[in-house]
């Protein structure tokens, strides 16, 4: 968990998710939950072989931001 600030009064307390969805069915593949202070690349690997795994079917592409980019030919 990672616990920061907004401001002196603002507090929050924060984990990030990796979550993979087909985007035909809108169906949800594969989910991570990952520590608030995780780079955004952490587990990309698992969570893709978890999808494929769950579907059956090989991941094609993946819609990321650009802390991803290393495994998107997988």
């Amino acid at each position: 968990m990672r616990h920061g600030r907004k401001s002196s009064s603002n507090l929050f307390d924060g984990f990030k998710g990796g979550i993979s969805v087909d985007q035909d069915s809108e169906l949800i593949t594969a989910v991570e939950v990952l520590p608030g202070n995780a780079h955004d690349s952490t587990k990309v690997k698992e969570i893709i072989e978890q999808a494929e795994n769950n579907t059956g079917s090989q991941v094609e592409s993946i819609i990321r931001d650009t802390a991803c980019g290393k495994y998107a030919g997988k």
